[in-house]
């Protein structure tokens, strides 16, 4: 009973994404080569106001990674991963609906 994703599904929900903060906006760009820049509002912390999605990351916020987002995505995927886990986490997995 598993979800099948067709590839530009895949690809949306596999992205890797970068935020920098900075006073009071958030740079947020993304493996996909999107890059948003947002308002934030310090008297409502969960609120965010979209300024622009037509802007490129600025090099002072992706100096702040040692690595570039595409290179690291790349070296995420090349590990092996170890995805075994114990009953008890399967039995929540399954109540909670993703198994």
């Amino acid at each position: 009973m598993g979800k099948e994703f067709t590839d530009d599904e895949f690809t949306y929900w596999n992205r890797m994404i970068r935020c920098v903060y900075h006073d009071d906006t958030k740079i947020e760009w993304n493996s996909l080569g999107e890059c948003y820049e947002y308002e934030l509002d310090s008297n409502r912390p969960s609120r965010q106001q979209l300024l622009t999605d037509d802007i490129a990351p600025k090099s002072e916020a992706t100096a702040l990674f040692e690595e570039s987002l595409v290179e690291y995505k790349q070296q995420a995927a090349a590990d092996e991963q170890d995805l075994a886990f114990d009953e008890s986490v399967e039995n929540q997995l399954r109540e909670l609906g993703y198994l």
